[in-house]
């Protein structure tokens, strides 16, 4: 959703980019693309920094509910992309640490209960980016406009204002299905990656968890509640 809104936002100053679809947006040709495109690790350190604090740089970030972020991590590098290879850099470090290091990504799996019970006891310093605290990517002494994406339809707005853009404001890349309500929520914390596969909807980021699973990620991830004022 943020790389798209992104994209949407710049597509208007940069009109020979690619066109992309809000069917694209989900695929790996996209997240590529965006990385080449907008990823500052394109430049040097020098040149990253110089435009980092650039008087003219209207900066800002968009952060997320640590829980909802937890849980859509276990479902995209686990679930989703188990057999999608160029994701194995990802998941591939945590599954050794249940399975050491002839860990398989294609057959070895874990629980979501199990993802959050490693993160729970793994260092900051273990962490890979896509789980690592939030707040380590923001630098406190800068001066930056942080949204949140549980606000992004107002906060898009306020950005596409400042960079001087005009940007439709729709939710993209979002899905309208609605679960069964006979359908137990209790279990999908323990189910494998394969039988999450198998439910004709996977569960959303506040169903997979449990209160014990949702009160480890608030210690764990205590900082950035505190730091962007999310309820703890």
């Amino acid at each position: 959703t943020v790389k798209a809104r992104i994209y949407e936002l710049y597509r208007q100053k940069l009109p020979n980019i690619p066109v992309f679809r809000e069917g694209d947006f989900a695929t790996q040709e996209f997240h590529i693309f965006m990385g080449r495109t907008f990823s500052l690790s394109r430049f040097t350190p020098t040149q990253a920094n110089a435009i980092l604090h650039a008087s003219n740089v209207f900066r800002f970030a968009l952060v997320r509910n640590p829980a909802d972020r937890i849980a859509s991590a276990y479902l995209d590098k686990f679930v989703k992309s188990q057999f999608i290879k160029a994701q194995w850099v990802v998941s591939l470090p945590v599954l050794r640490c249940f399975y050491g290091e002839r860990a398989n990504p294609e057959t070895d799996t874990i629980t979501f209960r199990q993802f959050v019970n490693f993160l729970g006891s793994v260092p900051d310093e273990g962490m890979d980016l896509h789980w690592l605290p939030m707040h380590h990517f923001l630098n406190k002494d800068q001066k930056l406009f942080v949204g949140r994406l549980e606000n992004s339809r107002d906060d898009f707005q306020f950005i596409s204002e400042h960079a001087g853009l005009d940007i439709q404001n729709t939710r993209l890349n979002q899905t309208t299905n609605k679960r069964s309500p006979e359908i137990r929520h209790d279990a999908f914390a323990d189910m494998s990656p394969s039988e999450l596969r198998s439910l004709e909807i996977l569960p959303n980021c506040q169903e997979i968890y449990d209160q014990g699973l949702l009160d480890t990620v608030k210690r764990r991830y205590r900082n950035d509640y505190l730091s962007f004022g999310y309820h703890l």
